[in-house]
């Protein structure tokens, strides 16, 4: 794998990850402050995650069946991107839960098809240091 093929699945692991660890503190308080219940904001959370699985399993069947694993990252950017936004403009828990819910399983197949796509390109010799670094 080349420096740039790599350094460009850096970039994109790097943005997801310091998208989702910005977020994270902040979705609970959110939740609070649209007068969600301490159990509509455990299952407002829940929900989420387990998009980011559902994602994350999506993404191994899209791969095998489409091939096409740059244009499945950008996709996943693309859809990220407008439910981020709108984010900020949920009136209710059950917007909130959806535009959060759009992006973990976003992010779920972003993940995992840079780490498929790592895996396809690096050189044997090198595969665990370049896992190591993304």
């Amino acid at each position: 794998m080349k420096r740039k093929e790599f350094g460009a699945l850096f970039v994109c692991s790097l943005a997801t990850w310091l998208v989702g660890v910005s977020m994270m503190p902040l979705l609970p308080l959110y939740a609070a402050r649209l007068g969600a219940s301490a159990a509509a904001t455990g299952n407002y959370l829940a929900f989420s995650f387990a998009m980011l699985a559902a994602g994350t399993m999506l993404a191994g069947r899209l791969s095998r069946r489409l091939g096409r694993q740059r244009s499945l990252i950008v996709l996943a950017g693309a859809a990220a991107l407008p439910a981020t936004w709108l984010m900020g403009h949920a009136a209710t828990i059950w917007q909130l839960t959806l535009l959060t819910s759009v992006i973990w399983f976003a992010a779920g197949i972003a993940l995992t098809l840079q780490s498929i796509l790592l895996g396809l390109h690096a050189h044997k010799a090198r595969r665990g240091r370049m896992f190591g670094l993304l």
